[in-house]
C-alpha cells in the first residue's frame, strides 16, 4: 500500500476532513463568544472537540453546540453550570444541560 493511501481513503481526504472539522469548531466557538460575550481560552488537554475553557467556565463542546443549534436562552448555559457546581458540592445528582433547559431540577 502506498504511503499516501489508507484502507478507507487517502491522506489528502483525511486532511480535508480534519480541516473542515477544525473550521466547524472555530465557527461554533465564534458564535458562542458573540452570543455570550465570552472569550475562548483553549481546549483542555489540547483535545479539540472535547472540553474547553471560556472565561472561568469549563464546558463540553457538545453543550456549546446544543446552546447554538437550539437557540437556548441567553446565559442559560452559565446558569446551568453554576447550578451543577452547587449540586455537585452538595453531593446531589447532576442534571445535564438538555434536561435543565427542559425544566429538570433537583429539589
Amino acid at each position: 500500500m502506498s504511503e499516501d493511501k489508507v484502507p478507507y481513503g487517502n491522506k489528502q481526504d483525511i486532511e480535508l476532513a480534519k480541516m473542515h472539522l477544525l473550521e466547524g469548531y472555530a465557527r461554533y466557538i465564534e458564535l458562542f463568544e458573540k452570543k455570550h460575550d465570552v472569550v475562548f481560552e483553549g481546549w483542555i488537554g489540547n483535545q479539540w472537540g472535547g472540553v474547553l475553557e471560556m472565561n472561568d467556565y469549563i464546558l463540553n463542546f457538545l453543550d456549546i453546540v446544543l446552546d447554538i443549534d437550539e437557540g437556548l436562552p441567553e446565559r442559560l448555559i452559565f446558569e446551568w453550570y453554576d447550578y451543577v457546581v452547587e449540586q455537585g458540592l452538595a453531593d446531589k445528582p447532576l442534571v445535564n444541560l438538555w434536561s435543565y433547559w427542559k425544566g429538570a431540577r433537583n429539589e
